[in-house]
């Protein structure tokens, strides 16, 4: 009998243990620890040549290269589709020459922070493989190379330049990547500037708006600008209804144009430029302009978008002048 209440005992000591282990603090070892490795949205240009007897070779060395890079850790490929869509709207083709302005509209379009692009060339007996590593946001720019002898496959050496680009991303990411400002990003990011502001100054928007070749339908960048303020809590009238004499104007201009068309897409660009006064001064408190393009189905559409886009980032920019001005 004893002996059977002790079993009992024990049980149940070894359940309470067990239940009481499960609540206390784990420490992870370090090697159960995993760390965030960074990862690179990468696009594949197509390389450039010299001589049309290396035209394949071109081909084949660019594509070789995307295929190598898509399985490296760290890395993540642009759809060669979008690229190509990307080339095709911006009129690159081949050229595998990338100015930095360029290279900025690519990963726009595509989202790449890197572009690889390159040339395949002859010297002698040799072949020259030769890329160039960019930064979309910085422009900054690094080359790798690997040279063969004429007579051998450009396979291998696509792989040992991929290896290399590789090594080059990795190691030199926080370069060709623009390092996170510290700026206000989004509207939500403006709101902390105004917690317990009271009397908030009143505050009209006038921009005239046209479409080249076409006339405005309605007030795109006004309509945008006049809702970024409205969701701060700021106080807004109509200058052309009202009576009420705004504390603060914000005046400008909009006009949006075509761009190009590929397939059905059309593309327009569009530009806001404001200026914010003190209405009682006539003092300038800030001024701001913004380009940006946008692409749709509809010409009028893509216009506006672009137009919007533009308007947002500038009310973006000018909150914080009008709440220094506060002050």
């Amino acid at each position: 009998m004893n002996n059977s209440i002790k079993k009992v005992n024990v049980v149940i000591l070894s359940l309470v243990l067990g239940v009481w282990v499960m609540f206390l603090p784990r420490n992870i070892p370090a090697e159960e620890a995993v760390e965030a490795k960074p990862s690179y949205t990468v696009a594949v240009l197509p390389f450039e040549f010299s001589g049309k007897e290396l035209k394949d070779a071109a081909q084949e060395v660019s594509l070789l290269i995307n295929t190598h890079l898509s399985g490296k850790d760290g890395v993540s490929l642009v759809e060669r589709d979008k690229l190509d869509k990307a080339l095709s709207e911006m009129e690159i083709g081949i050229s595998g020459i990338v100015a930095s302005d360029t290279a900025a509209k690519i990963g726009q379009i595509t989202g790449a922070k890197i572009l690889i692009t390159g040339r395949v060339f002859p010297v002698q007996n040799e072949l020259y493989l030769v890329a160039k590593i960019i930064g979309t946001e910085t422009g900054q720019v690094f080359g790798e190379s690997v040279n063969i002898s004429l007579k051998d496959s450009h396979a291998d050496a696509s792989k040992t330049l991929a290896d290399k680009i590789a090594i080059t991303i990795l190691a030199r990411g926080d370069t060709l990547i623009a390092k996170k400002k510290e700026t206000h990003d989004s509207l939500e990011d403006l709101k902390y500037l105004l917690e317990g502001k009271e009397n908030l100054p009143v505050i009209s928007v006038t921009i005239t708006e046209r479409h080249v070749g076409h006339s405005a339908l309605d007030p795109a960048a006004e309509t945008e600008i006049n809702m970024a303020l409205s969701s701060l809590g700021f106080n807004l009238v109509d200058a052309a209804t009202t009576t009420i004499q705004p504390d603060i104007e914000i005046n400008g201009e909009a006009f949006s144009e075509f761009g190009m068309r590929n397939g059905n897409l059309v593309s327009c660009k569009g530009r806001v430029e404001v200026k914010v006064l003190e209405h009682s001064t006539g003092r300038i408190i800030t001024v701001s302009r913004q380009t940006e393009v946008a692409v749709d189905l509809s010409e009028q559409i893509a216009g506006k978008t672009a137009l919007q886009n533009a308007a947002k980032k500038i009310a973006i920019h000018i909150v914080p002048k009008i709440v220094d001005s506060m002050e």
